[in-house]
């Protein structure tokens, strides 16, 4: 049987600082505040890692970040459901995710 290293072992080169309220406003499931925090998670990682995140990278989430903050709160009005609002809010903390896993980045909780 072929041994599988673990993704990451003690590789993280940067935790970030705005990972704790991300969890608090998941926990609470407050997707506004969810959203508002992935835009803050968003932010850090442009500040720290310019190179692989640019403006444009920034801008694009953004975007769609406050299109999904709109569904929240208007997502009958584009024929949604709130699970739609859910699996679309899940989807971007996937990003999120998927992204610091590449970059050795460590959410923190």
């Amino acid at each position: 049987m072929k041994r599988v290293k673990a993704i990451n072992a003690g590789k993280w080169v940067y935790t970030l600082k705005a990972g704790q309220p991300l969890r608090a406003a998941i926990d609470a499931e407050d997707y506004e505040s969810v959203i508002e925090n992935l835009k803050s998670c968003w932010r850090e990682i442009h500040d720290k890692f310019p190179e692989e995140f640019d403006e444009y990278d920034l801008d694009d989430v953004l975007e769609e970040l406050d299109n999904e903050r709109d569904n929240v709160y208007n997502y009958a009005d584009y024929d949604m459901t709130y699970e739609d609002v859910e699996d679309n809010i899940n989807y971007q903390l996937s990003n999120l995710y998927d992204f610091c896993d590449a970059f050795n980045i460590w959410v923190e909780i």
